[in-house]
């Protein structure tokens, strides 16, 4: 047997290592190719990316979306699809390189914006797969509007197709949920202006767009998709305010059935049948007002608008025999936003057309000389009178006239949308149904009027006009809360209120009677006699209050668990006037070193200014929410206005 020498250990590891080598230039040039592959797959979504929001740009352009019309939205959706394809690729494509992101902070100008790579590229696909599943389920609706040769109205032709979406509007909401989730996952600490601009432009539109998502699953139900509705309609002058918005001047039904719309609306005058017992008047009415009973007109007397509701529904029935599925009410702020959003608007009998511009002024001059009337307001006109039974006909006209609008289909459904919307969030209207589950969706998306103390410090100024006249069409407020938290003990809480009627009308007093002018603004010049309400969180203590007529002062448990402070004052045309209320404030308010403030304004009110400064227990550090309030030495101000509600939370 012959002996073969053995192979040194040197060429054994040669014979190993060129194999190796080999195997590893190969998985090298294998990486390098994949690597440019990859960069170059990315560098064209980037590219197509940057087209396709570059497209889509126009959008953004101010008053867009008023005038955008649903052939305008049907050519957007391949440019939606083919924006969103390249989101969700470019996520594919990067995915496996995220477990290094967070180590990347060194990377110069970029740095923080690449470790917040995974929550970023999370952002975007949620969002991007949002904005395809809602164009996609939009595509019906707006072909059935844009088909005026099918039979049928407006909404007779889009709330079927509208309500056969609602699933895939479900998931829209889902989607935008989990876009919100990982938003709140990123750090913008050192971002660049770029980036945190585009940040700052979604947290703007997210809310607008969970709203208008909402907004169309509620429609179908709303108006009648599955089953026969009749709402009340109810009219809300808030030139004389009270608690849901104003004076109810005028109701009436509406019927939806499958989007067939018919509606009436007259005289809340001519509700009452006062041969039928009705209930007492609460005590502020019986009192100031020498109310003995509760006519439909003054229904709306509590803050609560769902209460409220149930109230006028109640007394409705009581007086026609008609039971409805809810209430629908509005004030004159959301008639004028309604025209504007309808104009031109042209009614029969009317010389010229009616825009938000003029409507609210035609509105007053028919009031004094209707159309149907040979006869002008008088002091002492009422009763039978031919003035008084057309003096509000104007009402039940244009109501008609934006009906037949609207059915026609002849309208900026942008306008209208962001009308509405607009509306409902500054709480010129408000909706409360009977519908559990529809009312629900009104709770979360705070549109059925509801007060909503919440946990934490709260402020809810209610003012009621209690003088039969117009005068809060032209009286003016500022609203200036501030807090001290101490370290020990309770808070306390001070609301000042300036109120200013700047007519220039000399009164030297104030008779309170029930009488007309001789025009709508002679109601506007005369005293104001207003009953103040403030709601704060439950269990506050009312230390002293100014600005209130003697014997009128007091506190009772409000309604949602609240504490009530309520007075009532007296003031001159041309003169101001000023209530302060001082309390303390329950424990619950400043609790683990966060305080929470909500605010929440009066149906019907216009965008008063508002000052909040929170006097805190230390120097510091503390954050303030919203960005805008200013925190230095212990002290949060936050300058705003009350346009609708408002939140402040300092941490």
């Amino acid at each position: 047997m012959t002996n073969k020498s053995p192979i040194p250990a040197s060429a054994a590891a040669a014979r190993w290592r060129r194999p190796g080598c080999l195997l590893l230039l190969t998985l090298a040039a294998l990486l390098a190719l994949w690597l440019g592959w990859t960069g170059w797959q990315v560098y064209g979504y980037a590219r197509r990316l940057q087209a396709s929001v570059g497209s889509l740009q126009a959008l953004a352009a101010p008053n867009a979306l008023d005038t955008i019309q649903p052939a305008d939205l049907l050519a957007l959706q391949p440019q939606i699809a083919a924006l969103d394809d390249d989101i969700q690729g470019l996520a594919r494509t990067v995915r496996p390189f995220m477990f290094i992101t967070p180590a990347l902070g060194w990377l110069p100008r970029v740095g923080p914006e690449a470790t917040q790579a995974r929550p970023l590229l999370d952002l975007a696909t949620h969002t991007s797969a949002a904005g395809r599943l809602a164009f996609d389920s939009l595509m019906p609706v707006l072909s059935a509007w844009q088909d005026k040769q099918a039979p049928g109205s407006l909404t007779e032709r889009i709330i079927p197709v509208l309500a056969a979406a609602a699933p895939q509007f479900e998931q829209v909401a889902a989607r935008l949920q989990q876009a919100a989730a990982a938003r709140s996952q990123i750090n913008t600490t050192g971002f660049s202006t770029r980036p945190q601009g585009l940040l700052d432009r979604f947290d703007a539109a997210l809310p607008l767009l969970q709203t208008l998502v909402r907004g169309a699953t509620l429609a179908p139900a709303l108006l009648g998709a599955d089953a026969p509705r009749s709402y009340l309609l109810v009219a809300q002058n808030n030139d004389e305010l009270r608690a849901t918005g104003g004076f109810i001047s005028g109701i009436g039904i509406l019927h939806l059935d499958k989007g067939q719309i018919s509606a009436d609306l007259q005289d809340a005058y001519s509700v009452d049948n006062w041969a039928i017992p009705h209930p007492d008047a609460p005590a502020p009415l019986a009192r100031f007002m020498q109310a003995d009973v509760l006519a439909l007109r003054d229904a709306n007397w509590s803050p609560d608008f769902p209460t409220s509701a149930r109230v006028i529904q109640g007394l409705y029935q009581l007086n026609k025999n008609v039971a409805a599925d809810g209430v629908i009410a509005f004030d004159l702020n959301f008639v004028q936003a309604l025209v504007g959003a309808l104009e031109p608007l042209n009614m029969p009998g009317y010389q010229r057309p009616l825009t938000g511009g003029n409507v609210i002024t035609a509105m007053r001059t028919i009031w004094a000389q209707p159309l149907d009337s040979e006869a002008s307001v008088t002091p002492t006109s009422g009763g039978g009178s031919d003035w008084w039974k057309h003096r509000k006909d104007f009402m039940g006209d244009l109501m008609r006239a934006t009906l037949d609008k609207a059915q026609g289909g002849d309208i900026r459904p942008g306008s209208l949308l962001f009308a509405i919307k607009e509306a409902l969030d500054r709480r010129h209207l408000l909706i409360s149904v009977n519908d559990p589950s529809v009312q629900a969706l009104l709770d979360q998306s705070g549109w059925n009027g509801a007060l909503q103390p919440g946990s934490g410090d709260f402020l809810a100024l209610v003012d009621s006009n209690l003088g039969w006249n117009k005068v809060n069409g032209r009286v003016e407020q500022t609203l200036t809360y501030t807090v001290t938290l101490p370290a020990n003990g309770p808070a306390q809480a001070e609301l000042v209120v300036q109120y200013h009627h700047p007519s220039t009308t000399a009164l030297t007093s104030c008779i309170h009677e029930a009488r007309y002018g001789n025009t709508y603004e002679d109601m506007m010049d005369r005293c104001y006699f207003n009953y103040v309400r403030l709601l704060t969180p439950e269990g506050a203590v009312l230390r002293t209050a100014d600005g209130l007529e003697s014997g009128t002062l007091g506190t009772a448990p409000g309604e949602r668990g609240t504490t009530e402070m309520h007075g009532y004052f007296v003031m001159l045309p041309g003169s101001t006037h000023t209530v302060r209320f001082v309390y303390d404030l329950p424990q619950q308010v400043f609790q683990q070193g966060g305080y929470t403030l909500r605010i929440q304004k009066q149906p019907g009110t216009r965008a008063w200014p508002l000052q909040v400064t929170v006097r805190l227990p230390a120097d510091g550090p503390w954050q303030a929410t919203p960005t805008d309030a200013q925190v230095q030495a212990g002290l949060v101000t936050w300058q705003t206005t009350l346009a609708q509600d408002r939140s402040l939370v300092v941490n």
